[in-house]
């Protein structure tokens, strides 16, 4: 039986948890468990660290393991809404680094936490012994999603905040309750048949919870953020992981940057959808360790 995740749901007995700030003084939310190579893990839009809560239970036993709450995220403060970028959200996982004395770490990022990982790389290349690269892309990671009706959508959602900002707050946070909505993003981001209902549910609340106006700035710098170039000028280690199933980030993203990436390898995994690391957390958890001794 998987033993279910507590990153959402308190302090693990052995985790060490506190708060820094950013650059611009915004509090930042930090825990760190365990001893060896430091493993910093980034997650996803609106996401938490429940998205990597398996890996980090997992990996803590061998590994220092670290995650910090992005800024307007769970338990970091609300900055400005223009300081929503993935350089910003970059910038402040470095400065909880610098304050836990971390120098180099492998860093393992999902979904957006891909763009922030290689942002992190492009700010601090010498911080990065190796990189996890899960169900991500260099760039425009909307563009295959919603194609055309992606910047239109957008600001149609962004004007409606503007005039009515009470009422579109007032929608946001009802929608998390809902078990539809549930049961279409379940449909949409997981393997249903894996993933349990609880964590799913927990990620919709979690999303609910979330300003609309910082999440309206975050995915319009997500959407623009554009690493490509990068690339082919990472020559270390790096292992990317992508779903067959995945019907946000379809597995031609990963591919192209398995083939832009020098050192990287490529595992599809059959039945995983936009986030195997939580439909099947052993094997994704298997998937890293062994990454790691091999290029550790």
């Amino acid at each position: 039986m998987r033993v279910r995740g507590s990153r959402s749901r308190g302090q693990a007995q052995s985790e060490i948890t506190g708060f820094v700030p950013g650059n611009d003084g915004v509090e930042l939310f930090y825990s760190v468990e365990g001893e060896g190579l430091p493993l910093v893990f980034c997650y996803g839009l609106m996401c938490s660290s429940l998205h990597w809560t398996y890996q980090i239970e997992a990996l803590s036993s061998s590994y220092k393991t670290i995650w910090c709450d992005y800024r307007g995220h769970n338990r970091s403060g609300r900055p400005h809404p223009e300081t929503m970028t993935i350089e910003s959200l970059a910038a402040d996982v470095l400065a909880v680094l610098d304050k836990l004395a971390i120098e180099r770490a492998c860093f393992l990022g999902h979904s957006m936490g891909v763009s922030v990982v290689l942002e992190i790389y492009r700010q601090r290349p010498d911080f990065v012994s190796h990189m996890v690269l899960a169900n991500g892309t260099a760039q425009r990671p909307l563009e295959m999603l919603l194609g055309p009706v992606s910047s239109p959508l957008f600001r149609f959602f962004g004007a409606a905040h503007k005039r009515f900002p009470s009422l579109v707050d007032m929608v946001w946070r009802i929608q998390g309750q809902s078990a539809l909505v549930q049961a279409i993003v379940g449909l949409w981001g997981f393997n249903t048949e894996l993933t349990s209902r609880e964590d799913i549910a927990r990620y919709v609340e979690q999303v609910a919870s979330m300003d609309p106006a910082l999440w309206l700035k975050m995915l319009e710098s997500y959407e623009q953020y554009d690493a490509t170039y990068l690339l082919e000028r990472i020559s270390l280690p790096v292992l990317l992981i992508g779903g067959m199933l995945d019907r946000v980030m379809p597995k031609v993203k990963q591919e192209l940057m398995h083939q832009l990436l020098p050192q990287s390898e490529l595992v599809l995994l059959p039945h995983g959808s936009h986030c195997p690391q939580m439909d099947m957390p052993e094997q994704v958890s298997h998937l890293i360790r062994d990454f790691l001794d091999r290029h550790n």
